[in-house]
């Protein structure tokens, strides 16, 4: 796996920004997690990931990775409008969810009862 990695970023640093759109191809590969979500972020293909939907539900398993957090947070503002994003939704739901966990179940109890407070988490 480390020749893979050593590629990708290889690739990440000469081509241009969203040239590796087929990188959601990767999900499936034995590349560490944390390693992963790292290289999928930066690739910033978000509008046309391949695969987006394998790349969602492998997020969704890392909720306290700040780049998981911001890749499915990517993917759904920036929706590819395929018959994938309902399951991209799906996945996102679940990895927001488990990150926020069960005492922010809205959105005032997350800003500690202020809306915009420095304690926004939403």
């Amino acid at each position: 796996m480390t020749a893979a990695v050593d590629l990708w970023r290889a690739a990440l640093a000469r081509l241009p920004p969203g040239a590796l759109v087929g990188s959601g191809a990767f999900a499936d590969t034995g590349i560490d997690a944390p390693v992963w979500l790292a290289l999928t972020r930066v690739s910033e293909c978000t509008l046309a990931l391949a695969d987006a939907d394998l790349v969602a539900e492998r997020a969704a398993g890392h909720p306290g990775n700040e780049h998981a957090l911001l890749l499915a947070t990517q993917m759904v503002a920036h929706r590819a409008r395929t018959w994938r994003d309902a399951a991209v939704r799906r996945h996102a739901r679940t990895l927001l969810d488990a990150a926020v966990g069960p005492a922010c179940d809205s959105p005032l109890r997350c800003a500690g009862g202020k809306v915009g407070g420095a304690g926004q988490r939403w």
